[in-house]
């Protein structure tokens, strides 16, 4: 130990460059870092959501929610089982002890959920089970709003064109949207010509899936080149909706329109959104798993500057949240701590040792 003190005293310029090379290493780490705001931290916590249109929350209650509790209450690890019962809608939230290892824990829970599922009523959705992450929350969240365009119209370009320019972004996963209105073709089955006919709801939603598809035919081989061919069944808009063939009687084809209202609508809004008193939407932007937040966060906002300019003159598009100046603002804190704390080091050592050297 004092061999080392003797070379660092006698050899300042060695010692000198050392140290840069060093916090050079260090620089350099640290811009090739990938940051997160939260650690990579397992949250001992499974959510089991439930949906089921239509139905009250005392109703909810007694068929989705109180047979969900009961089978994966005995669960092995669950420390307390909470649920919320809703307008059409179950959600039951089990908190396991820490450290308990939720790859296991979830797949309990999916299979003490095969169990209850024959119990629960056969038109609810089938439970959908996972768990929290804190690193998969949105790491951009931005906001659409229009002075001219309704809901539904703002939603719609929203879904079309932004997620799909957004998701072209390096770094980013997915984009979602929330808020204003989504397109939903409405078909209101006429139940006597149905019964006259001789049909069945499941009729009807059969005859529409296999109609709306597109299927691949085959290849052709023209010299050295091959082409790929695809049937194209899918429907374009709502008049061939109407004319879909559901069943033949007496020889004659029988249309939807024949036993069903078939209408251009909306779907039922699960909420409003609202951004400065205007009806808006907003679009979650999620990143990678692997993606670093800072880059991918700052290529959106770098990639906002070519949405801005292809924008409708009517629609207006802005950042509500970005993680990345979280992230920045953090480092930014821990730097001046750190530097604070260099300062801080020099200062007593002058004070005690009384010399520069």
């Amino acid at each position: 130990m004092g061999s080392l003190s003797k070379i660092a005293v006698s050899r300042p310029i060695t010692l000198l460059m050392t140290t840069l090379i060093v916090v050079g290493f260090g620089i350099f780490g640290l811009q090739n870092l990938r940051l997160n705001l939260y650690p990579d931290v397992s949250f001992p916590t499974i959510t089991v959501y439930t949906s089921y249109e239509g139905v009250a929350p005392e109703d909810i209650e007694t068929l989705v929610t109180r047979p969900i509790e009961e089978s994966v209450g005995s669960i092995s690890g669950i420390r307390r089982v909470r649920s919320l019962s809703s307008q059409g809608a179950s959600v039951v939230k089990l908190n396991f002890n820490w450290g308990t290892d939720l790859y296991e824990a979830e797949n309990d829970v999916r299979k003490q959920l095969g169990f209850v599922e024959r119990t629960i009523p056969d038109d609810a959705e089938a439970p959908l089970v996972f768990s929290y992450d804190p690193n998969q929350e949105p790491i951009v969240v931005l906001t659409l709003t229009s002075n001219a365009r309704s809901p539904r119209d703002l939603r719609t370009y929203a879904t079309q064109v932004l997620e799909q320019r957004l998701e072209r972004v390096n770094g980013i996963a997915s984009v979602e949207t929330s808020g204003g209105l989504e397109r939903q073709i409405n078909v209101t089955i006429d139940n006597e010509k149905m019964r006259l006919y001789n049909l069945t709801i499941a009729d009807i939603s059969s005859k529409l899936s296999q109609e709306n598809i597109q299927v691949p035919a085959g290849q052709l081989s023209e010299g050295n080149t091959i082409y790929s061919l695809r049937t194209i069944g899918e429907f374009k808009n709502v008049d061939q909706i109407k004319n879909t063939i559901v069943t033949v009687r007496d020889g004659q084809p029988l249309l939807l329109k024949d036993v069903a209202n078939v209408e251009d609508g909306i779907a039922q809004p699960i909420g409003n959104v609202h951004i400065d008193g205007e009806n808006g939407v907003i679009l979650n932007v999620y990143r990678q798993s692997d993606a670093n937040v800072v880059s991918a966060a700052t290529a959106v906002i770098e990639g906002l500057d070519g949405i801005k300019k292809s924008l409708p003159k009517d629609v207006e598009i802005k950042v509500l949240t970005n993680k990345a100046d979280f992230i920045e603002q953090s480092i930014s804190n821990l730097l001046l701590t750190g530097i604070q704390a260099v300062f801080l080091v020099v200062i007593i050592l002058l004070a005690f040792l009384r010399s520069g050297r």
